[in-house]
């Protein structure tokens, strides 16, 4: 999907360069530009005088060849820019499933796992990810009109500053679920000590009557009252 992503890339890379003037016959018609002579000035139509002028004359398409559709340059714009969307959210899942494998090794301990088998599958995808990256952005830096380059740039200066952001948001909510966390066991540890303190009385009293009871009982048999 990525490499489909990547392809799609290039081509409305090209296809904007080819827009914007590469191949621009095949995109409109040109008019020719001709020299002609008019006569023009003169009083009441008297002592007129030859000048010549440029006019443009739009260039007859041959007999049966059809006129190539325009391709507007907005629309190729915003065609590749969905393309990097695309992109983009499969690297953001590739970032949450590399966080989520290390979060997962950090917490579950897995005596079965293998653990270069692991971190060979987590290389692979990684620099998979990354050679792709640096073909689109060789291709839109380098090898593309200098708005695409510039439209790269902007996207890569706005990415390290949202994840800057999330990365932010990221660490207050993990706080807070730390600060829930630690309530949490403050509670329960207070509803325990309760319980203990609750049956340690409840001992206390119980032995007490039982031997209230006992000395109850023999006085009774001893005296009779």
């Amino acid at each position: 999907m990525a490499n489909g992503c990547v392809a799609a890339i290039r081509k409305g890379c090209e296809l904007y360069k080819q827009v914007k003037g590469t191949v621009a016959d095949a995109q409109k018609t040109f008019n020719e530009v001709k020299t002609i002579t008019k006569e023009v000035g003169g009083f009441l139509g008297m002592f007129k005088k030859k000048v010549e002028i440029q006019v443009e004359v739009p260039v007859e398409q041959p007999k049966g060849k059809k006129h190539q559709p325009v391709i507007d340059e907005n629309t190729v714009y915003a065609e590749l820019a969905t393309n990097l969307s695309k992109l983009f959210r499969l690297q953001e899942q590739l970032s949450k499933y590399i966080r989520n494998e290390e979060e997962k090794s950090k917490t579950v301990y897995d005596p079965d796992q293998n653990l270069m088998e692991s971190a060979l599958q987590r290389v692979l995808v990684q620099e998979q990810m990354d050679k792709l990256a640096e073909q689109v952005q060789w291709e839109m830096i380098y090898n593309s009109p200098p708005e695409l380059g510039a439209l790269f740039s902007k996207c890569h200066h706005m990415k390290v500053q949202i994840t800057h952001e999330q990365d932010h948001a990221r660490a207050k909510i993990e706080k807070k679920k730390k600060e829930a966390k630690r309530k949490q066991d403050e509670m329960v540890s207070k509803m325990q000590d309760n319980l203990i303190y609750f049956v340690a009385v409840f001992f206390v009293f119980s032995a007490l009557a039982f031997t209230w009871w006992v000395i109850v009982l023999d006085r009774k048999v001893r005296y009779g009252w």
